[in-house]
């Protein structure tokens, strides 16, 4: 429904007022180049094993929102592939707030996540 304008607020009518406007997500890019394609592998099947305690569930605990790993799909004719892209791997996190981020990042910190 549009906002209707009241004694004292300066927004033009129909605009919503800064208490109206929806939560907007804080979305955060994570690009990892590892050294070596085995290293990313290893990396990736540990960060999506959704029974280990701090990986891709924790992360999806702690935002609330989606969290994709994201790799580029390569075509199947290994001779046509980049070697390059064999390291990477980027991940997507949709996040409540920038604090909801801290928070987390925080718990990990604390968790020594960041020292494996």
């Amino acid at each position: 429904s549009a906002a209707s304008k009241s004694e004292g607020d300066d927004s033009p009518a129909g605009v919503p007022t800064e208490t109206e406007k929806p939560k907007q997500p804080f979305v955060l890019l994570l690009h990892y180049d590892f050294k070596l394609p085995e290293d990313r592998d290893a990396w990736v099947s540990y960060f999506s094993d959704v029974n280990n305690e701090d990986g891709i569930q924790l992360t999806h605990n702690c935002c609330k929102g989606s969290v994709r790993l994201l790799q580029l799909k390569e075509p199947d004719d290994p001779e046509k592939r980049n070697p390059e892209n064999a390291t990477k791997v980027t991940i997507f996190e949709e996040w409540e707030s920038k604090e909801a981020l801290g928070a987390c990042f925080m718990q990990r910190l604390k968790a020594g996540f960041f020292a494996k």
